[in-house]
């Protein structure tokens, strides 16, 4: 939270009074939702999490039951029907 609390008070959106901030709904606490660190350290803080097996979530029984969580390693970064915002790697064709 800490890291996602300093990406988001860098940015111009923390200090607008938004729907983006909850600030639409009283008594609500102010906070940017999103994350605006870029998509590539998200990637790279959600691998590193992964590969050691998620140390700040508590995992339940059900959880267990559930099996592991899928990673995004070995998988295309094209984007498909299915997952539509996934970005596509740079083509000459565009």
């Amino acid at each position: 939270m800490s890291h996602h609390d300093e990406t988001a008070n860098a940015t111009l959106i923390a200090k607008t009074d938004s729907w983006y901030t909850g600030s639409n709904v009283p008594g609500k606490p102010r906070r940017v939702l999103s994350y605006t660190g870029g998509v590539g350290i998200y990637r790279d803080l959600g691998d590193e999490m992964a590969r050691n097996g998620y140390p700040s979530f508590t995992m339940s029984k059900a959880d267990a039951l559930a099996g592991p969580l899928p990673t995004m390693e070995g998988r295309s970064t094209a984007a498909s029907p299915k997952h539509p915002f996934v970005p596509v790697e740079a083509s000459p064709n565009r």
